[in-house]
């Protein structure tokens, strides 16, 4: 039975069972089964991995040296394990969410399907202790029949994914072990249809020889539950290759949602669908399909829920000496950076096009309200206004003076903001 919220002491049993040879390790005030988060925390779950390494300029065939900077990474671990380079060298270093993951994405088989630095809250961050493939001299590229990963180094990570993968009930492919270097590019080797914006932000572990198809093959090769061996691909890095591209697909749970009755005439039918998952999910016609038209029609269901994580601040100074004191916007639905920044983008725009209020005294009682979207025309012979300028009403009084009814009305001008500023993802 699947579990995506194993506790430190089932985590630590299913690696015994597969033979993994670990060690806890705690110290400077941490204990590796208390200093991570709980993986059902904020909605989530232990629903992958993901392998890096550590770039240290380490050599030979034992020793962990990041050992000590791993596990006093500021906040928390910088990984879950750290496989150093030969036996008795595999250190666990927390058994719940942990920082190693950055920014990538987005990895919709887990549940992400926007960018940002949230993998670490739904995966397991496994560093290899591991040269970044360059010699101490020179500088150049360690050729690729040199082993930068011991061949005790692969099975111990092997062995740790396949544990996990039988734990917590993961796709029998391996599907969702990955790479750090896949989390970063993200696109097709995370099962999306193009490149996340961090794309080449980290190129861990080397994908010509250990890519995130060679991990999920040496699972597969220690899994009880066996699968389908995915293609290790041809050693490239074309993107294109079908070879290259592991199918990421998943299926929803029976219950994943809910639907009310359909009321109302075939033209005007309703009915509401509730999201009862922990994670984004979408259906479409087939074989998991919620509703068609009698076959022909396809009926698209995406939910969102949203997820509590860590408060992150993102600050921007206005182009404006005259302002003073801070705005200020916290809402829980800006849920990744890329999201806060084009909002800050949109906002500082807004505040930085210089333009005048307009107040207008109308007679009578027009039918006029707050929000309204009027044209003024204005031509004294010294002051015009284009008329195809539009303003929108941003305060209406009405007042009796003089025996009749005054309307005061506000007009501010519709500003067309270069949105071109505002960031875009590739």
């Amino acid at each position: 039975m699947a579990n995506t919220n194993p506790s430190p002491a089932e985590i630590l049993a299913a690696l015994k069972d597969y033979n993994v040879d670990v060690k806890t390790y705690s110290g400077g005030g941490r204990s590796w089964d208390t200093v991570g988060r709980a993986w059902n925390a904020n909605g989530g779950g232990l629903y992958g991995a993901i392998v890096h390494h550590t770039a240290a300029r380490v050599t030979g065939y034992s020793g962990a040296p990041s050992l000590v900077w791993a596990q006093q990474y500021p906040g928390y671990p910088a990984c879950n394990l750290l496989v150093g380079r030969g036996k008795g060298d595999t250190y666990l270093l927390s058994a719940g969410s942990c920082y190693h993951s950055g920014d990538g994405g987005p990895w919709p088989a887990i549940g992400i399907n926007s960018p940002g630095n949230t993998a670490h809250f739904r995966a397991w961050g496994i560093e290899i202790e591991a040269t970044v493939a360059y010699t101490t001299k020179s500088g150049s590229f360690i050729p690729e029949s040199v082993p930068y990963i011991t061949d005790y180094q692969v099975e111990q990570t092997a062995r740790t994914c396949a544990a996990l993968l039988d734990l917590c009930g993961w796709d029998s492919s391996g599907s969702t072990i990955v790479t750090h270097a896949d989390w970063t590019d993200s696109g097709p080797y995370l099962g999306h249809s193009s490149y996340g914006p961090w794309r080449y932000r980290k190129n861990d572990t080397r994908r010509s020889t250990h890519s995130g198809q060679f991990w999920r093959k040496k699972a597969i090769e220690y899994s009880g539950e066996g699968g389908t061996t995915p293609d290790p691909g041809d050693g490239d890095n074309d993107p294109k290759d079908p070879k290259n591209v592991v199918n990421l697909s998943r299926t929803i749970g029976k219950n994943a949602v809910a639907l009310s009755d359909v009321v109302g005439t075939p033209q005007t039918a309703r009915f509401a669908a509730l999201n009862m998952s922990n994670e984004s999910i979408f259906l479409s016609e087939g074989d998991n399909n919620v509703l068609t038209a009698g076959g022909d029609g396809i009926f698209w269901v995406k939910g969102r829920t949203i997820v509590d994580g860590e408060e992150n601040e993102i600050s921007i100074t206005l182009n404006d000496k005259s302002a003073t004191g801070e705005l200020i916007v916290e809402t829980p639905w800006i849920q990744d950076s890329f999201t806060a920044q084009a909002s800050l983008s949109l906002i500082s725009e807004a505040f930085e096009t210089r333009y005048k209020s307009i107040n207008v005294n109308i007679f009578g009682n027009p039918l006029i309200q707050v929000g309204d979207v009027a044209k003024f025309k204005y031509n004294t012979g010294k002051i015009s206004f284009p008329e195809d300028k539009y303003y929108f009403v941003s305060k209406v009084s009405i007042a009796f003076e003089n025996g009749g009814l005054t309307t005061s009305i506000r007009l501010n001008p519709i500003v067309d903001l270069p949105f071109e500023s505002v960031p875009q993802t590739s």
